[in-house]
Formats: structure tokens, sequence, C-alpha cells
């Protein structure tokens, strides 16, 4: 059914026209709108087809605030899994009124200036993008309950650099067209300047205009005149060529649209310095906040709907903590009038040493920096993570993780890795292949998720908690439980010709704990699984030992630690095909436009940058990042995005330091400060850990000392 395509819950009907329907839905306890097109097999379901997947890369095309956001990518719809009957997406749910129900009386000149420039931003972020909209109108765009308007519906969209199609004239809709809509025409950007034009022009008189002669209100100030005018030219050569153009001349008239337009937060705070920053639990039920705001007292129950106290601007800082080692924090300004907090350390290689702390009972963060030299701490990679207590993979980390110079668990698939060893620490994409010896045999493997090629030997096949399906269901309490349907977190059943290995770690060593013949082993039953077929594993027996060989054609006995990270930030940025950060993580962190705080990793020469962009998602203008915004603002640092890694993020991003400028007891903690433990059942309360954070199972440590 529907819900289960998409993952998500409480699905209810709210608008439909034609062959669409939007659905509110709850998607881990959050509101989304469903968008989905009911069409049968047939001639049209082509066209169908082609226009929502248009309308998705779109949306996935372009960042904006003044654009609905794209938050899952098209499905399609299949009766019994064969017969095709629609398709379906997510998209922002939007509050507030659509523009159509709002114009049967003149507006105000400043409400139709801000109008103006909301959609000249909207139209200016597709522009940029090589894109038309082609179907500029009054219900195709929101005003919100904050007072900003939102573009909707890119369904008629073009991408420019694309064949048009022939009959692209015929687009649109009656009252909202540009001259160039007519057979024969060229719609460009113009085009959609036209007919934010007719729009503006209809807020302003309550009327749709009379071309060539369209008169305003005597009491439209003079230049918002002129503009609407320009606007309005039969010729799209007088107009303005796009909506940054456009843009441009509204900036050169802060007296019209300065004051009026200023749908900022109310004066903010001033900036506090890292060093005055404080956050501390008063009892169980109150969370002081200190820094040049003064002292806020936060209800620990609040923050489960409210993170606003936690968008704190900072002043910029940096300092050496240890040789080779420097902490700089920041604040960095984003459109509409949103913010991330940078924290960044810019470790040298040759002078401080960096590895991996990881451990099957889990840890928090700054308790890493009681052991000995260990100076800061970030956030490790990417683990598996249920609220099902009582069923936990042997193995939390996703992939490929090495510790103490054993590799633990191999990879499903080909993924970016953070590797030490003797000659320093790297960052390489490494594989899912290798050789592993079973007792004194030598046997070929290759990942799960990874397809063959004719000349990969006949060998073992690797599973691991990568390939289990996180899922989320509603509680009355919470927003939301993780867990894992049990009966299929299984390997697949294959007849009698294969035999699954489930190979568990005792002491410091791998093991055979059991044999399956036929498949079908739990994938939490050791740190990951290996199938063979009947006659290549006959022999094998419980308790011999394994070894693994090489992994990525890198030797393992030149691996002291490491373990898998997230794709480049660059990759992330232009919507590739992920595979292996979805089903296991329960949502996949890279769908466009979704805002996260994210945890960094480059290494330059011996130069190794952690970085966390920070945020909090109930907040309304400190939700992290976009993988857009997160490219732009490496860029911007003069990275390339390319060789910048996520390596994780969302309630995880944080680190972790002593402070060298005053007590040496003294630790530094910061990013996702709002983190709070839920209760579990239907009643209990909230607990803030915000110092804590999320009990880990890998984290990158850096210790004094080359």
């Amino acid at each position: 059914d529907l819900g289960t395509a998409l993952g998500v819950t409480e699905l209810v009907p709210l608008a439909q026209g034609g062959q669409k329907f939007v659905l509110r839905a709850l998607r881990q306890g959050r509101p989304v709108a469903v968008k989905a097109m009911l069409v049968p097999p047939g001639p049209l379901y082509a066209a169908a087809l082609e226009r929502a997947r248009r309308e998705t890369r779109v949306l996935a095309a372009v960042d904006s605030p003044r654009v609905v956001r794209l938050l899952g990518g098209m499905r399609e719809l299949r009766y019994q899994g064969v017969l095709p009957y629609g398709l379906a997406w997510i998209e922002e749910l939007l509050d507030g009124t659509d523009v159509e129900q709002l114009l049967g009386s003149p507006w105000q000149p400043a409400e139709a200036s801000r109008l103006l420039v909301h959609l000249a931003e909207a139209i200016a972020a597709l522009h940029t993008a090589g894109i038309v909209h082609r179907d500029l109108n009054p219900g195709n765009v929101r005003r919100r309950a904050d007072g900003g308007y939102c573009l909707m519906d890119p369904g008629l969209a073009h991408f420019l650099a694309e064949e048009d199609p022939a009959d692209a004239h015929c687009i649109g809709t009656v009252g909202y067209l540009s001259p160039e809509h007519a057979p024969g025409g060229a719609i460009g950007p113009p085009s959609d300047v036209y007919c934010l034009g007719i729009l503006v022009y209809q807020a302003l008189t309550a009327k749709l205009p009379t071309p060539p002669e369209a008169a305003l209100l005597a009491d439209t100030p003079a230049a918002l005149a002129r503009i609407v005018e320009r606007c309005l030219r039969q010729n799209p050569a007088e107009r303005f060529a796009d909506g940054t153009e456009l843009l441009a001349e509204l900036a050169r008239h802060p007296e019209l649209f300065g004051s009026t337009l200023d749908d900022g937060p109310a004066p903010e705070d001033p900036p506090t310095a890292v060093e005055h920053l404080g956050y501390a639990l008063r009892g169980e039920e109150t969370v002081e906040l200190r820094g040049a705001f003064g002292t806020r007292q936060v209800a620990v129950e609040s923050i489960a709907k409210d993170q606003e106290p936690f968008a704190i601007r900072l002043r910029p800082r940096e300092l050496e903590i240890a040789p080779g080692v420097t902490f700089a924090a920041r604040t960095i300004e984003l459109d509409d009038h949103r913010f991330t907090n940078l924290y960044e350390l810019v470790v040298d290689t040759r002078r401080a040493r960096v590895g991996v702390s990881s451990g099957d009972e889990g840890f928090h963060l700054p308790h890493l920096l009681a052991e000995p030299s260990v100076v800061a701490a970030v956030n490790g990679s990417f683990s598996f993570i249920s609220d099902d207590s009582g069923y936990q993979p042997e193995e939390f980390c996703l992939d490929f993780c090495a510790r103490d110079g054993m590799t633990v668990s191999l990879p499903t698939v080909a993924k970016p890795a953070f590797i030490a060893g003797p000659g320093g620490v790297r960052l390489r994409e490494l594989d899912a292949r290798g050789v592993l010896r079973i007792g004194d045999r030598r046997f070929d493997w290759i990942g799960s998720k990874v397809p063959p090629r004719p000349e990969d030997a006949p060998g073992l096949v690797v599973y691991g908690a990568a390939n289990c399906r996180v899922e989320y269901s509603e509680a009355e309490h919470v927003a939301l439980l993780r867990g894992v349907d049990r009966p299929a977190n299984r390997t697949p059943a294959d007849g009698a010709d294969v035999i699954d290995l489930v190979i568990t770690r005792r002491g410091g060593r791998l093991v055979v704990e059991s044999l399956h013949p036929g498949g079908d082993a739990d994938l939490f039953e050791g740190s990951f699984v290996l199938r063979g077929r009947a006659g290549t594993v006959d022999g094998v027996r419980a308790g011999d030992e394994v070894e693994i060989q090489s992994i990525g054609g890198v030797a393992a006995s030149g691996i002291e630690s490491g373990f898998s990270i997230g794709p480049s930030v660059a990759a992330a940025a232009r919507g590739e095909r992920l595979d292996g950060y979805d089903e296991s993580l329960g949502l996949s962190p890279f769908l466009p436009g979704a805002r996260y705080a994210r945890t960094l990793i480059s290494l330059t020469d011996d130069v190794l940058r952690l970085r966390v962009l920070d945020g909090a998602p109930l907040t309304r203008r400190f939700q992290g990042v976009s993988c857009s915004e997160t490219a732009r603002l490496v860029e911007a640092d003069g990275l390339d995005p390319e060789t910048v890694h996520h390596l994780d993020g969302g309630q995880s991003a944080k680190l972790a330091f002593h402070r060298p400028d005053g007590d040496e007891s003294a630790v530094v903690v910061l990013g996702s400060m709002h983190y709070l433990l839920w209760p579990k059942q239907e009643a209990g309360t909230f607990l803030w850990r915000g110092r804590e954070g999320r009990l880990l199972r890998s984290a990158l440590t850096i210790r004094a000392g080359g």
C-alpha cells in the first residue's frame, strides 16, 4: 500500500486535482506531504511517469526556502508488486493558504512587495539550476503561517538543456500565460518573470492585467510600479532576463523593500564565546543554558517539541588545544535568516595521532577524554540504532570496521573508509571484495550488495547489520519507535545448495559460530555472515578460526583501526544513488533538501579536518544544513567537495576536547546539545543528555604526540 511503499503512516487526504492526490502523513513522527498520481496501465501511464520524474528531478535540483522541498524520491506503485497503478513521492508539508484564495481584494503594496521578492527568489533558484517553471499561477503559491511565500508544483517545469516537447505551448494556466506561451513561442526565464508580473499586478489591483495597457493603482509606490511594468512587457528582451536580474533590481530599492520585507526573527541575542557557553542539568526536569544572553531555564519535557533555546549564535574562536591540533568555532549565516554553527578540529597527523575507538557496549563521547593522552574526540561512523534493547546486533558498525589491529566487520558494498595504520591515516574507497582464511583454507569474498563481475572467482558472500532494515512505528507518548522486523532480519533462504556461516568474535579472534544449511541465518547472531555454496564450504566446522587477509586490495595486517564513512559532499549534493546509506539507517540523511546536523571528514596531505555543522531539528532557523548547502560551504572554505566526506550526523553530531586555557580536567562538549533520551514506554519521562549525547559504538580520538 501507499504507506508501506513510502514508509509513512496516518495518511489523510488534503486535496485532489485530476489524477493527482495530496495527502498529509507522518514519517518518523513528523508531518509530511505525500503526492500521489493514480494512473492505470495504458498509454497515459508513460506520460504520467515522465511528468512525475520531471517534477521530482526539479525539486531535487533546487534548494531554496522559497521552493517546496523534496523529502523522498519517486516510487512506482504496483499492485501485488507487479501491475503498476500509480506514482508517489514525499514533499515538505506547507502550512498556510494558497494565494488564489487571497486575491479577492487589493493588497497593501508592502505585502505585494513581499510576494514579489519571495517569488523572485524562487524563480532565481530555478533559473540558476537551468529550469523554467512555466506555470506560475496563484494556485501554485502558498503563503505560509510566518508570512513567507513558497512556490509549489513544478510538474510542467522544463530543464532548458533538454529538448522541449513539440506541444510546449499548450502548457500553463489560462490567465497566467506569457506571450511566448502562444504556438511557436520560446518559453524561457523571461516567461516566468512575466507570469510573476501578472501575479503581483493581480495582488495590487484584484484583477488580471489587460496588455498592452495595465495601469496600477495610484497609491502604488513608483519603484514597485516600474518593476511590475517591466515584468509585463510584451517583448521578452525588454523584461528582466531572469529571476536573478529581477532580484538585483529589487536590491537597488532598499527604501521600498528593506523594512517592509524583514521577516526575520526578533532582535537576536548577542553572539556567545564558546568558553562562556554552558549547559547544566538542574535536577532532572530543567536544563540551564548560559551565554551572552544571560541564563535560560528550559523544561526538559519542552525540548521534545521546541528546541529554539539551543539556537545560539557564536563569536568566532580559534585556539590550539595540543601541539598540531587546533579548534575553531564560528556561526555561518545561511539564506532566509537561517544559520549553522561550525565546530572544526584541524589535526596535523605528523604531530598528533588519530585512531578509532570502538566497542560493543557503547560509550558516550566525553568519556573518551578520560583516557591518557586523548585531547579530543569526534563522533564516529554510521552505526545501527534501534529502540528494541532486546534485539541488537553483535556488531553495530555498518559495513567495514577494524579495531585494535583486527577487522571485525566486512563491507557489503563499496564505500569510502577511514583507515589508520603504521603509515598514517588514509581516506580511500574500499571495495567490498577481498580474501580471507577459514582454518587452513583460502577463500575470496564479495559484499552481498555488490553486482558480481564475470572475473570474480566463486567464493563467499558477506551479509551483516548493513543488510537489515530499520522500521519506524508510531507510539502515543513518543513520536516514534525504531526497530527491526525480527523474522525478516535474516539472510535469504536459498535451498540446500548454500550454507551460511555465522562469524563471531571470541576473545581476540574471529571464529565460525554456527552453520545454517539453506541460509536463513539471523543477521544479528554474529559480527557478520558468510554464505558459500555447499561444495565450496564443505568441511568448515563450528569453532574454525577466521582470518581476514585483505579488503578492497588493502592488506588487513596493515590496518590498525578504521571504518566505513559516508559519501563525498559532492556526491550527496548531486543527488546520486547512494547504495548502503538508506534502509540500514532507517532514513537516508542525504535526501535533497533535508536539513541535518552533519559531521564531515577530509584529509589533505597530512592535515585531517573534522567538522561539525550543528543544528536542532525543532527550530525555525537552526535546523542544520542540506546536502547542497554543505557543498557550498565547503567550497567557500577552499575545499574540494569531492574529497570531503560525511562521517556521521543527526543527533550524533558532536565533538569534545580538553580546554587548554583552564582547568586541565575541564572538557568542552559541542554539538547536538538538545539531545533527549526518550521514554520507550507509553508513560515515562524525558531525560536530557545533551552533554553525554547518544550512546556511540565508534568515534575518532586524537592523541597528543605523533
